[in-house]
C-alpha cells in the first residue's frame, strides 16, 4: 500500500478562543451515562438522579443528653424551695445520649441537674418541659425526604447523610473516559536512557492528572510515532473506547504535524488555530460521534489548551458548572507588552509589599514548565489591548490562596540558588511561609 504524502499546512486560523470553545461544546452531545456505586466510596462523584432517604434520622425518639427520662407532668411541682423526689422505674429511668426514650416518657433532664439521694431516688428542683432534650423521629431527616438533586457533587458530610438513612448505593454520573495520545518520534519514557534529541514524555501524565481532577477517567495511551498510519490507528481505536480524545503534538505546521490531515480524513475539523498566546496551534474536531482535541507539544500551551477545551467538555458531560478561580486586583511591577488580535496569558508572581499586592510576569515562553509551577496567578490580556504599563492596576486569576501570597517573602533582583536554600530552611520552621524571587530592578513607587 502506497503511503499518503501530506503537504505541510502552514496556515493556522486565528479563531477567537470563546468562539472555538462554544463550537466544540455544541458538537459534544454524548448522552450522560450513570452507574451505581457504594455510597461509602462516592466522595467527589456527581449524583445522576435525585437521592431520597430510606429511613428517618433518627428513626426513633432519642435522648439528646445523658441524664434521666421522665414524664414532664410528674415534675411540675419541682422548685428550689420544694425539691421533688422521683423513684427509678416508676417516675424515671437513666438514659445516655442516643438512647431510645422508653414509652410513657416525654422529656429528659440532664444529669447535671439531678441530685442522687440513693440507688432508687433522685432529687430535682426544676420542672421539665415536654420534649426537652429529646430528638424526635425525623428531627434531622425524614424518610422519603430528598437528600440531593441530580448534579450534586458528594462531599464527606454527604456520605454520612447517605449511610445514616440507609442509602448504601447511589447512582452517579459515569466518569467520562478521556484517551490521551502522546505523539512524536523524539519521545521516550521518564526511565529511558537519554540521548541527544530525545525528549521525556511527561505531558501525558499532566493531562491525565487534570482529567482526573476535573472528574473524568483518563487513559494514557502508549507513545505513538509520527507516522500517519499509526496516528490514524490510534485515533480510530480511541474513538471506539472513549468519550473524548486528546492527542498531544502534531497540531502545528511542522513537516511531521499530521494530526489535522488525519482528522480531516476521518471526520470533521472545526478549528485549527485559536487567537491566543500561548496555545495557538489547537485542533478541534470530531471523528464519528467523539470530539477530538489536538493540543500543542509545548507544555504551557498544552496545559492551557486542556483547560480551555477539555475541561468544559468534562464538566458538560458531568452536568456541573466549570470551576472559577478567585481573582485579585494587583499593581504591576513591570510593563507588559502584548500583541493586538490575540489573548495573551501571562503567568505572574505576586507579592504583598507595603500593604498592596504587586505582580510581575514570569517568562512567557510556551515551553517553560516552571513558569506554571512557580506562578501565583494568571493575567489575561484581552485581544484589543497592547499591554499594560508599570503601576497599572489589573485583575489576575489566582493559582494560590491569598493567604499564601501574603505570607511570602519577596526577593527583588537577580535570582541566586542561595534563595532556594533559604526558602527550604524557612519552610522547615514556618510551614505557612515561602520565599519568592522576582527578576526586577526595583519595585514601583
Amino acid at each position: 500500500m502506497d503511503k499518503i504524502r501530506y503537504n505541510r499546512k502552514i496556515y493556522l486560523e486565528d479563531k477567537p478562543r470563546e468562539k472555538a470553545r462554544n463550537e466544540v461544546l455544541a458538537a459534544f452531545d454524548l448522552p450522560q451515562e450513570k452507574e451505581w456505586i457504594p455510597a461509602a466510596s462516592a466522595l467527589g462523584r456527581i449524583t445522576a438522579e435525585p437521592v431520597f432517604a430510606n429511613v428517618s434520622m433518627p428513626f426513633y425518639h432519642a435522648s439528646a443528653m445523658d441524664g434521666i427520662a421522665v414524664n414532664a407532668e410528674d415534675t411540675y411541682e419541682a422548685h428550689e424551695q420544694r425539691p421533688l423526689h422521683l423513684k427509678m422505674g416508676e417516675q424515671f429511668v437513666y438514659v445516655d445520649t442516643g438512647n431510645a426514650i422508653p414509652p410513657h416518657y416525654n422529656a429528659v433532664i440532664m444529669v447535671e441537674n439531678i441530685q442522687v439521694i440513693d440507688d432508687e431516688t433522685i432529687e430535682i428542683i426544676e420542672p421539665a418541659t415536654p420534649w426537652q432534650h429529646i430528638r424526635p423521629i425525623g428531627e434531622d431527616i425524614v424518610q422519603e425526604e430528598m437528600l440531593f438533586t441530580q448534579g450534586h457533587q458528594l462531599r464527606p458530610a454527604d456520605l454520612g447523610a447517605l449511610l445514616a438513612t440507609q442509602v448504601t448505593e447511589v447512582a452517579v454520573v459515569k466518569k467520562p473516559m478521556v484517551t490521551i495520545i502522546p505523539t512524536g518520534n523524539e519521545l521516550v519514557s521518564a526511565d529511558a536512557s537519554l540521548s541527544l534529541g530525545r525528549i521525556i514524555e511527561f505531558n501525558g501524565t499532566v493531562f491525565s492528572s487534570y482529567v482526573e481532577d476535573w472528574g473524568g477517567q483518563p487513559y494514557l495511551h502508549p507513545i505513538v510515532k509520527d507516522e500517519p498510519e499509526k496516528i490514524r490507528e490510534a485515533l480510530l481505536e480511541a474513538v471506539e473506547t472513549s468519550d473524548m480524545v486528546v492527542i498531544n503534538a502534531g497540531s502545528s505546521a511542522g513537516s511531521k504535524d499530521y494530526t489535522v490531515h488525519i482528522l480531516e480524513e476521518l471526520g470533521t475539523v472545526f478549528t485549527h488555530g485559536v487567537a491566543t498566546r500561548p496555545g495557538k496551534p489547537v485542533i478541534l474536531g470530531k471523528i464519528k460521534d467523539k470530539v477530538v482535541v489536538g493540543v500543542p507539544g509545548y507544555p504551557v500551551s498544552a496545559y492551557m489548551a486542556m483547560e480551555w477545551f477539555v475541561r468544559p467538555l468534562v464538566c458538560k458531560y458531568l452536568g456541573v458548572p466549570e470551576p472559577e478561580r478567585p481573582k485579585l486586583k494587583v499593581k504591576l511591577g513591570r510593563r507588559i507588552v502584548s500583541t493586538m488580535g490575540a489573548e495573551d496569558f501571562v503567568r505572574m508572581n505576586i507579592g504583598y509589599v507595603d500593604g498592596q499586592f504587586v505582580a510581575n510576569p514570569l517568562t512567557r515562553a510556551a515551553g517553560v514548565t516552571m513558569s506554571l509551577v512557580r506562578a501565583d496567578g494568571l493575567l489575561v490580556v484581552p485581544p484589543e489591548e497592547l499591554g499594560y504599563e508599570q503601576g497599572d492596576i489589573v485583575e489576575v486569576e489566582l493559582y494560590r490562596p491569598v493567604e499564601e501570597i501574603m505570607n511570602a517573602i519577596v526577593f527583588s533582583g537577580s535570582h541566586d540558588l542561595t534563595i532556594d536554600l533559604l526558602s527550604s530552611q524557612l519552610k522547615r520552621q514556618r510551614t505557612d511561609m515561602k520565599i519568592v524571587s522576582s527578576h526586577v530592578a526595583a519595585w514601583p513607587d
